[in-house]
Order: structure tokens, then C-alpha cells, then sequence
């Protein structure tokens, strides 16, 4: 799966929930799909591959996503 959707999450004027997520929410919020085992992020460099794998060293505050899914039914 493509965290990102194609960076449209990063945004808050491309976002559909209205406020950007994280690159971290975004990878947690995929991950957290039934069926889900992988995500692919597309890193372009080592750089933005070592920023990616920071996702582990992240708190569950760093990686809660509930805004975007409040006033939702799942």
C-alpha cells in the first residue's frame, strides 16, 4: 500500500480530512488496515529512507491519526 496517496495526505488543502498527516500517521494509519502488511513509502534518497525509519523510534501520540477519523463510523 502507497502511504501517501500520492502525497495528497501531506497536505491540508489536498487532504481529504482537512489537515495534513504526518509521513509517520500516514504510514501507522495504513498499517492499521485489515489486510495490510507493508507499505511502500517511495523514498527518493537515503536521506528520506532514514527519515522514514524514524517511524519506529516514534511515540503513539507522534502516530495517533484519530482527527481524521472522529466523526467517522469505520
Amino acid at each position: 500500500m502507497k502511504p501517501f496517496s500520492g502525497g495528497q495526505l501531506l497536505s491540508d488543502k489536498t487532504s481529504p480530512f482537512g489537515k495534513a498527516l504526518t509521513q509517520y500517521q500516514c504510514i501507522k494509519y495504513a498499517l492499521d488496515k485489515p489486510g495490510i502488511l507493508t507499505v511502500l513509502p517511495g523514498a527518493q534518497s537515503v536521506a528520506e529512507t532514514d527519515a522514514l525509519l524514524e517511524y519506529y523510534e516514534k511515540s503513539e501520540e507522534e502516530l495517533d491519526y484519530s482527527f481524521c477519523t472522529a466523526g467517522s463510523k469505520r
